[in-house]
């Protein structure tokens, strides 16, 4: 009877240091994902100062009268510029992407992010067509329309997108989530212009494609509108 005795207890103290392990782990993962999405949270907001200062620059160097400065200089300059804020622009994205599958698209400080973000995107996008009208079309712009919520296409639009961009220097990509239209006037200044009613929605340089868009699809658009303008 005694050694029976011994032997439970022994099995009781194995499943308290079990219990008090499993109970240390999922601790410490979950002190180290709150410091992960604090740091990440962080970095967004030194981005976006860093996008400011860089969409800044773009303003004044597009007021700047073409007349009065070296066109060749004043077009290389600009798309230094419009260079270092996509790469900016990229890192944001990926971030805002980790901090959404962290806390849900709906979460008010990702909400607070991507509202900013938005912001700087519209700007830049507006820029980009007065930059294209002084510098003979160098860029083939798209602005994006999606929504989390009510979309089922729009995750593989954005895939498709994605790899359409990689595949050619001159395009820029610029993403709007319809899900903050109320909360961003950029968006719905834009989707207004537009006439943006559904998602997934494509503002091509020179046509308007709603609906899901084929990787093959967004090459033909693009060597049509290339061809128009060459």
């Amino acid at each position: 009877m005694d050694v029976k005795k011994i032997s439970r207890k022994f099995s009781t103290n194995i499943h308290l240091t079990t219990l008090v392990i499993t109970i240390l782990v999922f601790a410490v993962g979950v002190f180290i994902g709150v410091q992960i999405a604090s740091q990440t949270t962080s970095q967004l907001q030194q981005q976006i100062s860093q996008m400011e200062n860089t969409n800044y620059n773009l303003q004044l160097l597009t007021l700047i009268n073409s007349s009065s400065y070296n066109q060749t200089v004043l077009c290389t300059t600009l798309e230094n510029e419009v260079s270092n804020f996509q790469q900016q622009t990229f890192q944001m994205g990926s971030n805002l992407q980790f901090l959404e599958s962290k806390y849900g698209s709906n979460d008010p400080s990702v909400v607070s992010l991507k509202t900013d973000y938005s912001t700087l995107e519209a700007r830049d996008y507006l820029l980009l067509q007065k930059i294209n009208q002084e510098c003979q079309n160098p860029y083939f712009t798209i602005a994006y329309f999606y929504s989390n919520n009510n979309c089922p296409s729009c995750e593989q639009q954005g895939n498709y997108l994605t790899s359409f961009r990689q595949s050619h220097s001159n395009v820029m990509v610029y993403s709007f989530d319809m899900d903050l239209k109320n909360q961003s006037p950029e968006i719905e200044l834009l989707s207004s212009l537009y006439n943006v009613n559904s998602t997934p929605t494509i503002v091509s340089p020179n046509q308007i494609l709603t609906g899901l868009q084929t990787a093959q699809q967004l090459d033909q658009y693009y060597n049509s509108s290339e061809n128009q303008t060459a």
